[in-house]
């Protein structure tokens, strides 16, 4: 089943990428690809979505919220939250809330379509049951991902990731202020 969400994730991007840049929607004026219609200097963007589990099997959802604020044409920077709830059958259900700091490169954008590659550095803030006799936990945290949103309208688009995260693959709604 991840496979086929990965091969579907990647097939959106290329397709889409390829399809737009056919129809003359991308503008080659220099080595970068960028007519910076769906990511533009001073946007800010607020991001909702679900991950689905990777190599963690005690996960079953994890939630992201991401906010995004346009520096450059080219670059953004934002905060990402995430929570996930692991269960374990003999020390009950462990809450992981993640917060980074990220950036991300948009090499490709168009009116409809934004590619972009990001990294992130933060923390995960560990909660155990309260009758384990284990402390919360504050340990390092990071992510690199590839992602693409498409706009459905002018502020709303989907969006999906994949690379190295809480998971491996996440997708939700967009919303561009």
């Amino acid at each position: 089943m991840q496979k086929a969400l990965l091969l579907l994730s990647f097939s959106i991007v290329f397709f889409s990428a390829k399809a737009q840049y056919t129809r003359g929607e991308v503008s080659n004026d220099s080595s970068i690809i960028n007519s910076a219609k769906a990511f533009q200097k001073k946007d800010f963007l607020l991001t909702v979505g679900l991950g689905y589990p990777g190599a963690n099997s005690n996960t079953k959802l994890v939630f992201y919220t991401k906010a995004e604020y346009a520096m450059h044409k080219l670059f953004g920077v934002g905060v990402n939250y995430a929570y996930e709830s692991l269960y374990f059958p003999y020390g009950g259900i462990v809450g992981v809330n993640t917060l980074l700091l990220r950036g991300n490169i948009h090499p490709l954008t168009t009116k409809k379509f934004d590619l972009y590659i990001g990294g992130g550095i933060g923390f995960h803030l560990i909660k155990y049951p309260t009758l384990s006799n284990k402390q919360n936990a504050l340990v390092g945290a990071f992510d690199c991902t590839i992602g693409a949103r498409y706009f459905l309208a002018k502020r709303i688009a989907l969006y999906s990731e994949i690379g190295l995260a809480k998971t491996i693959i996440q997708s939700g709604l967009t919303y561009k202020f």
